[in-house]
C-alpha cells in the first residue's frame, strides 16, 4: 500500500544534481509550507525526477506530490 501526499509552499534551497558511480542520480529541495507555523520539508528526488526542479528558483511558489516510503530500522 502506497500512500501519496501534497505539499505546497515556497522552494527555499535546490542542492545540485548528485551523479553517483553506479550512474544513479539524486537531487535535494527544502519547501517551507504555508500557514501559522511554517515548517521546513526536505524531499529527495530521484533519476528522472531530478529535472523536474530545472527553471525554477528559490523562492518561488511550489507543490509537490510525493508518496512515503520507510522501514522497521
Amino acid at each position: 500500500m502506497s500512500d501519496s501526499y501534497e505539499v505546497t509552499g515556497t522552494l527555499k534551497v535546490i542542492g545540485g544534481i548528485q551523479t553517483f558511480p553506479s550512474g544513479f542520480t539524486k537531487r535535494e529541495i527544502v519547501i517551507e509550507t504555508d500557514g501559522k507555523y511554517p515548517q521546513l520539508i526536505k524531499l529527495e528526488l530521484f533519476k528522472d525526477q531530478t529535472e523536474l526542479t530545472n527553471g525554477l528558483k528559490t523562492e518561488d511558489p511550489i507543490t509537490v506530490g510525493f508518496n512515503l516510503r520507510g522501514n522497521e530500522h
